[in-house]
């Protein structure tokens, strides 16, 4: 603490400038704190998933869909940018375009996608599960990630092997978005790709990869804007999994979600709409 208050007096700070606070280390939210960044006279904000202290910043930027439901006390003229509405997306998320779901088809085109390294291994688990079910799908494309250490693995499993014609592997593509186009259905994580599934309004079967997204997934699950397959942590991972897979498929073409709710909430312009805020405020 004593060294971001030495170097703001250093640096000669002033309201012309701006600090943001990116941390989850608790001392930097005391009241002590940000009463001496605002004797520095600098404009300060939060990035932040704490709604558990109260702010004397001048701004406080929470993007994830939790903050709508979170009661961050402030004072009054505190600007808060919470939710999707505010997302930090790439500009390639505005080219792209909704899917045309098919529930009635027979098979299913699925996109399989655990983020770049998959540290969970839910790639290699999950294929355990659906190589099972082979005459659901007409084609499973699986994405695996350039920090992926299994990829090898992944690549000599005896359901990629026996069915070429069914299982794609493709590794670190640059064309994910091509994949999706091609897509029904998508087993993921809650990471990026699950946004970018979204907006190409792709059903999604979710499995969490680490305790965050377990605790955001508990939230999309009360607000049915996924399906649920399963949590990284849990210890009878393959029959829970199987018996939520089996159950979905029982029943498959009355599936329904509330996604388009979660879609419409995302902006993705968001970046845009943040930073022209702030700026109106150096004006």
């Amino acid at each position: 603490v004593d060294s971001v208050l030495d170097f703001l007096k250093k640096k000669n700070v002033n309201n012309r400038d701006l600090l943001i606070i990116d941390t989850d280390e608790l001392i930097y939210y005391s009241k002590s704190f940000q009463k001496n960044i605002l004797k520095e006279q600098i404009r300060f904000m939060y990035i932040t998933l704490f709604s558990n202290f109260y702010y004397w910043s001048h701004y406080i930027f929470n993007p994830n869909v939790m903050a709508l439901d979170q009661n961050f006390k402030a004072e009054p003229s505190i600007k808060k940018f919470l939710g999707p509405e505010y997302f930090i997306l790439d500009d390639s998320f505005k080219k792209i375009k909704p899917n045309i779901f098919h529930p009635e088809k027979k098979k299913w085109d699925v996109l399989v996608t655990f983020g770049s390294a998959d540290p969970e291994n839910l790639t290699i688990k999950l294929l355990t599960i659906l190589e099972k079910y082979i005459d659901v799908f007409s084609k499973v494309r699986i994405v695996v990630g350039g920090l992926n250490l299994n990829y090898k693995i992944i690549l000599n499993l005896n359901v990629i092997k026996q069915y070429p014609n069914i299982f794609e592997v493709h590794y670190d593509t640059k064309n994910i978005y091509d994949l999706m186009k091609n897509s029904d259905v998508a087993i993921s994580s809650l990471g990026l790709t699950f946004w970018e599934l979204l907006l190409h309004k792709i059903p999604s079967f979710v499995i969490s990869g680490s305790e965050r997204e377990r605790i955001q997934l508990k939230y999309f699950r009360k607000y049915n804007y996924c399906h649920y397959l399963g949590d990284f942590n849990e210890k009878n991972w393959q029959k829970n999994w199987e018996v939520r897979f089996k159950e979905y498929l029982n029943q498959k073409e009355s599936l329904n979600l509330d996604s388009g709710k979660l879609y419409e909430l995302v902006n993705v312009n968001g970046k845009t709409k943040l930073v022209k805020s702030i700026i109106s405020d150096y004006e």
